[in-house]
């Protein structure tokens, strides 16, 4: 999405200046190579409200000398936007990825703590927020006022040039028979992700359809505790776990099935979900976040409550035993995030409601 912005803002006659926070590893700037004039920076720290992390911002400001300033992958409660205000800038952005602990329940924050942090962020101009549900906490909690907030949806490249053999070659890659259906998850290997109960449902499924296969793609702290819960659960060979840089690259989705996302935590808008079913994959995922906006209960796949591995279950089996009704879902699923989740389409609504008008 950062690539996609990127190439938008070139295109619209603006100067984008992408700020890590660390060194950026070669894979990324290989990725961005066929986006002219585009400029990468580096601040440390970005997420301290030290003095010290200060002058750093003010120096980077004052060096771009920026129209627009916008800051994510960090809270909103930070001294960027009275830096950039005192520093001249003259519009200010914060763009709200954020997913929330689980069982989050927004509630307002004291007055006075509403007061201090609106202080804080009255410079912002806008709230942009990849759900409504990341918005709609924001705005809850009283950080600053919800009439400055816009929801468009992440995007992912729904009418990408597929490889027809891709999911071949992904299936005789890691040795998973042709006649096996294949239910994958892709996530960071952590509880907040829901791998266990993605585990467990798998195990019960398999229990009821030996021609099931699964995978997940990913890595992560949790990887061996994982490999053995599968081992336990009579899963040994039945389970792949592979990390893959780019799986939409790699045939994992074309190989798959079912694509399954059973988060524990308020999961704000994941690209694995939009990327799935761009793929044509039906989706069972939790009842969790900004979920219920991606997938349609029980047109473009189904949605369970937080931790239910036997509700799980019992989707995966209804798709896996019916072909009828995987077909179907399969083509809503398709159509809707062509609808709805279209990279360039969602990102040039985001530079209009940023006010990045076109200068060429």
């Amino acid at each position: 999405m950062t690539r996609e912005i990127c190439r938008q803002l070139v295109a619209r006659g603006w100067h984008p200046v992408v700020v890590w926070e660390g060194e950026m590893s070669k894979a990324v700037r290989d990725y961005f190579a066929d986006v002219p004039d585009v400029e990468f920076r580096i601040l440390p720290a970005q997420a301290g409200l030290r003095p010290a992390h200060w002058s750093p911002l003010r120096k980077l400001i004052r060096e771009t000398r920026p129209e627009v300033f916008v800051y994510a992958f960090n809270g909103i409660l930070r001294l960027f936007p009275w830096i950039a205000r005192l520093n001249g800038v003259k519009r200010i952005i914060y763009y709200d990825h954020s997913s929330r602990q689980i069982g989050f329940v927004p509630r307002p924050f004291p007055v006075w703590k509403r007061f201090v942090y609106r202080f804080l962020t009255s410079p912002i101009d806008k709230v942009t927020a990849v759900a409504g549900y990341t918005g709609k906490c924001l705005a809850i909690l009283g950080l600053y006022s919800a009439a400055k907030t816009i929801t468009i949806h992440n995007g992912v490249e729904t009418e990408r040039v597929k490889e027809p053999d891709a999911g071949n070659h992904f299936r005789e890659k890691f040795r998973i028979p042709a006649n096996r259906l294949l239910v994958i998850q892709v996530s960071w290997l952590v509880p907040e992700k829901g791998v266990d109960i993605f585990i467990k449902a798998a195990a019960a499924v398999l229990s009821g359809c030996p021609e099931a296969h699964f995978a997940v793609i990913g890595a992560g702290p949790g990887l061996a505790e994982y490999q053995e819960m599968a081992k336990t659960l009579g899963l040994a060979d039945r389970m792949l776990f592979t990390e893959l840089m780019r799986p939409t690259a790699e045939g994992v989705f074309e190989a798959a099935n079912v694509y399954c996302q059973l988060s524990q935590w308020e999961e704000a808008c994941p690209l694995a979900v939009q990327e799935a079913m761009a793929s044509g994959l039906p989706v069972i995922a939790s009842r969790v976040g900004g979920l219920p906006e991606l997938v349609a209960d029980t047109e473009t796949g189904y949605l369970v409550d937080r931790q239910d591995h036997a509700a799980a279950a019992r989707r995966i089996m209804e798709l896996l035993i019916n072909p009828e009704l995987r077909e179907r879902m399969s083509r809503a699923s398709l159509a809707h995030a062509r609808e709805h989740f279209n990279l360039s389409r969602n990102m040039s609504r985001l530079l209009d409601e940023w006010g990045i008008s076109n200068r060429r």
